[in-house]
């Protein structure tokens, strides 16, 4: 395969897609986008990489920062290493771009939301796998050379102020978080 994703991770991608449109059958359009790339032999990774991110809750409400290059708020997150499976990538990311480390939603990987988007200031599409995280709400602390604008938002402040198509995945994870509660320990 022409990109970095691991031959057994692969058909996990396709089985984790496979089983998240069946509960999010409005998102079918861009699951099949991203499936298409996930599932080819041949995929072009000059204009197209997978990513993984997270949207991290807890009592203070959501985690974001402010991307260093995009000058937009978003959810931490990033390209994947060679032969990493996308909930390792996001949560391994989360880790350095904020400082906390997080844990996965009810213990196991969460896909909270898939998206596909093209980044103009950069000339290529980045295909998102979107995981539920919990952590403490303790204070950032983003390793040198990242963004230094990492903070709690209060759920609906992050829904207003996030990128917009972080929005629904930040309302998803606030009928989650209503709906199953939320419990932490404070470190």
């Amino acid at each position: 395969m022409a990109y970095d994703l691991a031959p057994d991770v692969q058909p996990q991608l396709l089985d984790e897609l496979a089983e998240y449109v069946l509960d999010a059958p409005n998102d079918l359009e861009v699951v099949q986008r991203i499936y298409d790339f996930v599932g080819a032999e041949d995929a072009d990774t000059t204009l197209e990489h997978v990513t993984a991110s997270a949207v991290v809750v807890s009592s203070d409400g959501v985690l974001l920062h402010e991307h260093k290059k995009l000058k937009r708020w978003l959810q931490p997150g990033g390209h994947l290493d060679p032969g990493e499976h996308p909930a390792g990538s996001a949560r391994r990311e989360v880790v350095e771009e904020t400082g906390i480390a997080p844990e996965h939603w009810g213990g196991a990987p969460y896909l909270l939301g898939v998206d596909s988007h093209f980044i103009p200031e950069t000339g290529h599409t980045h295909h998102d796998f979107r995981y539920l995280m919990t952590a403490p709400a303790v204070m950032p602390v983003p390793a040198e050379g990242e963004s230094t604008e990492v903070r709690w938002f209060a759920f609906f402040e992050a829904r207003n102020v996030a990128d917009g198509s972080l929005r629904a995945s930040i309302e998803k994870a606030m009928r989650i978080v209503l709906a199953e509660g939320l419990t932490e320990q404070r470190a």
